[in-house]
Protein backbone atom coordinates (compact mmCIF):
# COMPACT_ATOMS: atom_id res chain seq x y z
CA UNK A 1 0.00 0.00 0.00
CA UNK A 2 2.90 2.19 -0.93
CA UNK A 3 2.10 4.72 -3.58
CA UNK A 4 5.73 4.94 -4.69
CA UNK A 5 6.78 1.44 -3.97
CA UNK A 6 8.84 0.98 -7.26
CA UNK A 7 11.06 -2.39 -6.08
CA UNK A 8 10.08 -5.53 -7.76
CA UNK A 9 7.81 -6.16 -11.44
CA UNK A 10 4.87 -4.87 -9.88
CA UNK A 11 4.58 -0.96 -8.57
CA UNK A 12 2.65 1.23 -7.30
CA UNK A 13 -0.05 1.75 -4.53
CA UNK A 14 -1.99 -1.72 -6.02
CA UNK A 15 0.93 -2.67 -6.85
CA UNK A 16 0.48 -2.57 -11.13
CA UNK A 17 2.29 -5.10 -13.76
CA UNK A 18 3.96 -3.79 -16.95
CA UNK A 19 1.72 -6.72 -18.67
CA UNK A 20 -1.31 -5.21 -17.32
CA UNK A 21 -0.15 -1.31 -17.93
CA UNK A 22 0.28 -2.35 -21.25
CA UNK A 23 -3.22 -3.83 -21.54
CA UNK A 24 -4.99 -1.22 -20.07
CA UNK A 25 -2.91 1.50 -22.61
CA UNK A 26 -4.17 -0.57 -25.61
CA UNK A 27 -7.88 -1.04 -23.92
CA UNK A 28 -8.09 2.88 -23.51
CA UNK A 29 -5.23 3.92 -26.18
CA UNK A 30 -3.72 5.84 -23.21
CA UNK A 31 0.20 6.28 -23.37
CA UNK A 32 0.47 5.76 -19.25
CA UNK A 33 4.24 5.15 -19.11
CA UNK A 34 5.77 2.57 -15.67
CA UNK A 35 6.29 5.92 -13.84
CA UNK A 36 2.32 7.19 -14.51
CA UNK A 37 2.14 3.82 -11.64
CA UNK A 38 3.42 5.84 -9.15
CA UNK A 39 0.28 8.29 -9.37
CA UNK A 40 -1.99 7.06 -7.24
CA UNK A 41 -5.07 8.10 -9.39
CA UNK A 42 -3.39 6.06 -12.41
CA UNK A 43 -2.71 3.31 -10.36
CA UNK A 44 -6.06 3.24 -8.65
CA UNK A 45 -8.12 3.48 -11.78
CA UNK A 46 -6.04 0.87 -13.54
CA UNK A 47 -6.77 -1.53 -10.63
CA UNK A 48 -10.27 -0.93 -11.16
CA UNK A 49 -10.16 -1.76 -15.01
CA UNK A 50 -8.69 -4.72 -14.03
CA UNK A 51 -10.65 -6.23 -11.25
CA UNK A 52 -13.76 -5.55 -13.59
CA UNK A 53 -11.73 -7.69 -16.33
CA UNK A 54 -11.11 -10.54 -13.94
CA UNK A 55 -14.93 -10.32 -12.90
CA UNK A 56 -16.52 -10.64 -16.85
CA UNK A 57 -14.29 -12.89 -18.01
CA UNK A 58 -15.15 -15.53 -14.75
CA UNK A 59 -19.12 -14.53 -15.35
CA UNK A 60 -18.54 -14.81 -19.62
CA UNK A 61 -16.49 -18.01 -19.16
CA UNK A 62 -17.98 -20.05 -16.01
CA UNK A 63 -21.77 -19.16 -15.83
CA UNK A 64 -22.05 -22.58 -14.65
CA UNK A 65 -19.99 -21.82 -11.51
CA UNK A 66 -21.18 -20.28 -7.92
CA UNK A 67 -18.18 -19.60 -6.77
CA UNK A 68 -17.03 -17.19 -10.24
CA UNK A 69 -20.40 -15.41 -9.85
CA UNK A 70 -20.16 -11.84 -8.28
CA UNK A 71 -20.82 -11.92 -4.56
CA UNK A 72 -19.11 -9.87 -2.38
CA UNK A 73 -20.35 -11.81 0.42
CA UNK A 74 -19.07 -15.38 -1.11
CA UNK A 75 -15.49 -16.32 0.68
CA UNK A 76 -15.06 -18.52 -2.28
CA UNK A 77 -15.23 -15.74 -4.92
CA UNK A 78 -13.93 -13.19 -3.36
CA UNK A 79 -10.68 -15.19 -2.78
CA UNK A 80 -10.95 -16.53 -6.46
CA UNK A 81 -11.05 -12.67 -7.87
CA UNK A 82 -8.10 -11.87 -5.13
CA UNK A 83 -6.01 -14.38 -6.44
CA UNK A 84 -6.88 -14.34 -10.07
CA UNK A 85 -5.63 -10.63 -9.83
CA UNK A 86 -2.29 -11.81 -7.64
CA UNK A 87 -1.70 -15.24 -9.81
CA UNK A 88 -3.41 -14.67 -13.06
CA UNK A 89 -7.25 -14.86 -14.07
CA UNK A 90 -6.93 -15.98 -17.56
CA UNK A 91 -8.60 -18.99 -19.52
CA UNK A 92 -5.24 -19.82 -21.21
CA UNK A 93 -3.21 -20.00 -18.56
CA UNK A 94 -4.90 -18.65 -14.91
CA UNK A 95 -7.61 -19.11 -13.06
CA UNK A 96 -10.30 -19.86 -15.88
CA UNK A 97 -7.89 -22.65 -16.78
CA UNK A 98 -8.15 -24.56 -14.01
CA UNK A 99 -11.50 -24.05 -13.23
CA UNK A 100 -12.31 -25.47 -16.81
CA UNK A 101 -10.22 -28.73 -15.82
CA UNK A 102 -12.30 -28.97 -12.44
CA UNK A 103 -15.63 -28.49 -13.74
CA UNK A 104 -14.50 -31.54 -16.57
CA UNK A 105 -12.88 -33.74 -13.84
CA UNK A 106 -16.19 -33.29 -11.33
CA UNK A 107 -14.25 -30.74 -9.14
CA UNK A 108 -15.53 -27.81 -7.33
CA UNK A 109 -14.41 -24.81 -8.32
CA UNK A 110 -12.62 -22.77 -4.95
CA UNK A 111 -9.61 -21.79 -4.33
CA UNK A 112 -7.91 -24.55 -2.82
CA UNK A 113 -8.69 -26.99 -5.41
CA UNK A 114 -7.49 -24.49 -8.27
CA UNK A 115 -4.34 -23.93 -6.20
CA UNK A 116 -3.67 -27.90 -5.97
CA UNK A 117 -4.96 -29.05 -9.64
CA UNK A 118 -3.38 -26.13 -11.36
CA UNK A 119 0.01 -28.35 -12.68
CA UNK A 120 -2.38 -30.65 -13.15
CA UNK A 121 -4.09 -28.60 -15.35
CA UNK A 122 -0.98 -26.85 -17.29
CA UNK A 123 -1.83 -23.62 -15.85
CA UNK A 124 0.88 -21.17 -14.80
CA UNK A 125 3.06 -22.04 -12.01
CA UNK A 126 2.19 -19.01 -9.98
CA UNK A 127 -0.65 -20.79 -9.61
CA UNK A 128 0.59 -23.42 -7.83
CA UNK A 129 2.48 -20.56 -5.11
CA UNK A 130 1.05 -21.27 -2.04
CA UNK A 131 2.06 -17.96 -0.63
CA UNK A 132 -0.13 -16.63 -3.15
CA UNK A 133 -2.96 -19.02 -2.30
CA UNK A 134 -2.13 -17.87 1.37
CA UNK A 135 -2.06 -14.00 0.76
CA UNK A 136 -5.34 -14.30 -1.00
CA UNK A 137 -6.95 -15.87 1.61
CA UNK A 138 -5.26 -13.13 4.21
CA UNK A 139 -6.87 -10.61 1.80
CA UNK A 140 -10.45 -12.12 2.26
CA UNK A 141 -10.02 -12.15 5.43
CA UNK A 142 -9.45 -8.50 6.77
CA UNK A 143 -11.70 -7.42 3.64
CA UNK A 144 -14.65 -9.34 5.42
CA UNK A 145 -13.75 -8.28 9.21
CA UNK A 146 -13.88 -4.73 7.92
CA UNK A 147 -17.68 -5.59 6.00
CA UNK A 148 -18.27 -6.36 9.45
CA UNK A 149 -17.45 -3.85 11.08
CA UNK A 150 -19.35 -1.78 8.78
CA UNK A 151 -22.24 -3.22 9.30
CA UNK A 152 -21.97 -3.61 13.00
CA UNK A 153 -24.50 -1.63 14.96
CA UNK A 154 -22.70 1.11 17.11
CA UNK A 155 -23.77 1.45 20.67
CA UNK A 156 -23.91 5.51 21.43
Amino acid sequence: MDPVERKGPAWGLMQIIEAVRLDYNRAHKTRYTREHLLDPRVNVAICCWLLRTIIKSYEKNHVDVPNLRVDWTNRRWLELLVFGWNAGYSERGGVGKVARYLKTHGLPVHLDNVHLYADFAGASRHLQRRDKRDWSKSVVELYLAERALATTPRLA
